[in-house]
């Protein structure tokens, strides 16, 4: 299909690692040939600086115009409507009062199912409150792509390709930014990035509560490692973590691709509470550890957990109730737990209970300081890798499912 005009779609806030799926495959579009037009929300725009293609904000008060936008581009020849993830824009078009008609009539809409609902279903369980589920009419998009990962690389119409690849940045430029945040030659970097819908504001106080706490949880177990290991938070607003790390604490806005590749480079770990981050899909493609935080049942108090350090039963005192997550702080157990059993991805990463406190600290101190250590998750990593690349890529899916 090239020289087609393809136009993308990823409204609400929120969008972050869907704008992300959705710029990988916008940008394969782009090298073959194809022309794209990107309308994306405010929180996620930075992610689209320097990119080959027309990027335009779509702020959420413009939703009601949606249909009529989409009908003008379809009188300017646009040749596909790609939706970057089809359960956020089920959602935002529900918010808005919108009849999803006007896509499900259109045989040019292809829809990015992030989360393979026949796969999880379309009910997704909430940390607190009632469970939420995507509108039943998302089942009538039939064009369908599913990114792997989070999905399991298995043969199927729509799943392709969607690792990322790693960024290519020169030792020095790697040494002047970890000089520039203060670290020495023995000092290890752990990068945590969050996105605006993890930060909040939240809805209510106990999302807030658990929102809060899990940054202060990592800081807990990092200050536990010893005095030259230095966290690296990117993130819309920093947390209040200097009383427990100090100067080790360095909190930066999100960043443009071009800066952020820098600042990943620069880490020696990942760590991540939220399974379906794109983070973790770079991480493995760039053989940097990636340590997954979740939490696999309630723990409605802190009874029967004296074995914890005193810092973290005084941790655990404040943030009780945790209910189980996959998604943090939303929770999305149940929801995703299909997608990683028996998933490899699940192998390419050191996912670990939260309140294993043993196995978290053994873990994360034996990924930042023992070579056999991250050399053993590096080969199960190229595992992964090798198994993704054997599947199709993003342009060659995009093609199939349009015909």
């Amino acid at each position: 299909m090239s020289g087609a005009h393809h136009l993308f779609l990823a409204p609400g806030r929120g969008t972050t690692g869907e704008a992300n799926i959705g710029a990988r495959l916008a940008r394969a579009l782009v090298a073959r040939g194809d022309r794209v037009t990107f309308l994306v929300d405010a929180s996620a725009r930075h992610l689209l600086a320097g990119a080959p293609f027309a990027a335009e904000v779509l702020p959420e008060a413009q939703l009601p115009l949606l249909p009529r936008l989409l009908e003008m581009w379809r009188r300017s020849g646009v040749d596909a409507v790609v939706l970057c993830d089809a359960v956020l824009t089920a959602h935002a078009l529900d918010g808005a009062a919108l009849d999803p008609a006007f896509l499900l009539d259109d045989e040019r809409v292809v829809a990015l199912d992030i989360w393979d609902h026949p796969a999880t279903g379309l009910l997704r369980d909430a940390a607190f409150g009632a469970p939420s589920g995507a509108p039943p009419w998302m089942t009538g998009l039939g064009r369908r792509l599913v990114p792997v990962p989070i999905a399991p690389p298995t043969t199927g119409p729509g799943r392709y390709d969607d690792l990322p690849c790693a960024p290519r940045v020169p030792a020095a430029h790697r040494r002047a930014v970890r000089e520039g945040l203060g670290l020495g030659d023995g000092d290890r970097l752990v990068l945590f990035a969050t996105s605006a819908w993890q930060q909040g504001p939240y809805p209510d106080a106990d999302l807030a509560r658990l929102g809060e706490a899990l940054p202060a949880l990592l800081a807990l177990y990092l200050r536990a490692l010893g005095p030259h290991v230095h966290l690296l938070h990117l993130g819309p607003a920093p947390y209040p973590l200097e009383a427990m790390l100090g100067d080790r604490y360095h909190a930066l806005p999100p960043r443009p691709p071009a800066e952020f590749n820098l600042l990943f480079a620069a880490a020696d770990l990942v760590v991540s509470a939220n399974a379906s981050s794109t983070l973790l899909g770079l991480a493995i493609a760039a053989r940097v550890p990636a340590v997954l935080l979740v939490n696999e049942r309630l723990v409605e108090d802190p009874g029967g957990l004296e074995a914890l350090s005193p810092p973290l039963q005084r941790w655990l005192r404040q943030a009780c109730p945790i209910p189980p997550f996959l998604v943090w702080p939303v929770g999305w157990h149940a929801f995703l737990s299909p997608l990683l059993r028996g998933n490899p991805f699940a192998e390419a990463l050191a996912r670990l209970d939260l309140l294993d406190e043993p196995r978290v600290l053994e873990t994360l101190d034996g990924l930042l300081h023992r070579p056999d250590a991250r050399a053993a998750l590096a080969t199960r990593q190229a595992a992964y890798e090798t198994i993704v690349r054997a599947l199709p890529g993003p342009a060659a899916a995009f093609d199939a499912v349009l015909g």
